[in-house]
């Protein structure tokens, strides 16, 4: 399986690095599609999969990262559009303490599963 982040700059750079990484990995599994629960992420998300179909790369779901301790009306109802586009496989709660410099040195939670 593989974790496709892709990330929220949409500058050509990115999308020319996000469209060989689905290249380089036809074949080798199912990919995972990181996403946000904010403003912006349905657009985002829909050309993400998008491209990933036009490129033959099978999609296993979503994990949406960063879900809020509080979501508001934006993420609860994004989170139900995005499960109208794919199975949503469960979150990773937002961390303030997260040093952005060093992820590698963080704890990361497990994924956890939403609970309706």
């Amino acid at each position: 399986m593989i974790l496709f982040v892709s990330g929220t700059d949409t500058g050509i750079g990115k999308t020319v690095l996000s469209a060989a990484l689905c290249r380089d990995a036809q074949g080798q599994g199912r990919v995972v599609l990181a996403t946000l629960p904010s403003l912006g992420t349905l657009n985002h998300t829909a050309l993400s999969i998008e491209a990933l179909e036009h490129r033959g790369q099978p999609l296993e779901g979503l994990v949406l990262c960063g879900w809020p301790v509080h979501p508001g009306l934006t993420e609860r109802s994004n989170r139900q559009a995005l499960a109208a586009m794919a199975p949503l496989l469960g979150y990773l709660p937002y961390l303030a303490e997260l040093d952005t410099e060093h992820p590698g040195q963080a704890e990361l939670p497990a994924l956890l599963e939403f609970k309706d």
